[in-house]
């Protein structure tokens, strides 16, 4: 909820959010991200005794504090009235947004429900999907949802619907992408295509020779085009086991990435993007990748094939 802090020396507008230090440290990165101090203590009950709160770095140097400093937090309440309470500074994190540190302070739920008068009551609840798709998870929610009356009136949204802009830019990233790996699917067929050239001039004579026997043009044809047709599978082949093997060895502990992007802090409309990067082999994308990759490279072969069962038998031989 929107609040105010203050100090002796500062204040600051920002969103003061009542969590369950154990639940939120299970679903975000709240808990790893402390850079000084000690992580909200969960509370025993349901009375605010600790009064605790959980700032950024950036905050607490706005506010001109540092940590066990007292900070007064003021809100609307939902009587109408205005709620404030006095909070300790137990730990200081560091998110990576600027965005997002610039505004986000965290106390017990406990402690949020008493200062905004709403006991025993919460407005949000985040799920992590796993590995379901987010349109899977949203109607298994929804079907649980509808079996609790008490609890019909709540909406479920993904992260699509919640943050439009950022499912735009991952759009527009994934857009980027495929136009980048068309690009290289191109080029690697015109590297075939070069390849396969070369390797049909060369054996002019002996296409010659074939055709001279007896062998018609569509059997050259075929031939050429095998050719193509092996070379994607080993294509295929070696590029699935080299980049399973990859998957593999990286998955565990993550690939960074800063050196190519920089050590800056990355993020985007309060969301941090972090530079280590954990790949994981999706292989139903994966598969109409290479799919399409085998596609590229038997179109390559087309023209060579063509190219050869149009050779000439007596010139052929003649050259030789």
């Amino acid at each position: 909820f929107p609040s105010l802090l203050s100090t002796a020396r500062g204040s600051s507008m920002g969103f003061l959010y009542g969590v369950d230090p154990e639940a939120e440290a299970s679903v975000t990165d709240l808990r790893k991200n402390l850079k000084r101090g000690v992580y909200l203590t969960p509370e025993s009950g349901e009375t605010c005794t600790n009064r605790e709160i959980y700032v950024s770095a950036k905050l607490a140097e706005k506010l001109k504090i540092d940590l066990d400093g007292k900070v007064v937090a003021m809100g609307q309440a939902a009587d109408g009235t205005t709620g404030n309470d006095l909070f300790r500074i137990v730990g200081i994190y560091d998110s990576g947004s600027s965005d997002f540190d610039d505004n986000h302070s965290f106390v017990n739920l406990a402690c949020a429900r008493e200062l905004v008068a709403l006991p025993d009551r919460i407005h949000e609840i985040v799920l992590k999907p796993g590995n379901l798709p987010d349109t899977e998870r949203r109607r298994e929610i929804e079907g649980l949802l509808a079996a609790r009356t008490d609890l019909s009136p709540l909406a479920v949204t993904t992260w699509r619907e919640f943050v439009p802009s950022l499912e735009t830019m991952v759009r527009m990233n994934t857009g980027v992408t495929n136009m980048v790996i068309f690009t290289f699917f191109l080029i690697t067929s015109l590297g075939v295509v070069n390849a396969m050239l070369m390797s049909v001039y060369e054996r002019t004579p002996e296409f010659g020779i074939v055709l001279a026997l007896g062998m018609t043009p569509a059997q050259v044809t075929r031939i050429v085009f095998y050719e193509a047709l092996i070379i994607a599978l080993i294509a295929g082949t070696l590029s699935t086991l080299m980049g399973f093997l990859l998957v593999t060895y990286h998955h565990p502990f993550g690939l960074d990435i800063s050196p190519f992007i920089g050590t800056a802090k990355n993020s985007f409309v309060g969301y941090k993007f972090t530079t280590r990067v954990y790949p994981v082999m999706a292989w139903e994308l994966y598969l109409k990748i290479l799919g399409t990759e085998m596609l590229f490279l038997l179109a390559a072969g087309i023209y060579p094939a063509i190219r050869a069962a149009r050779v000439d038998p007596i010139e052929s031989i003649r050259s030789r």
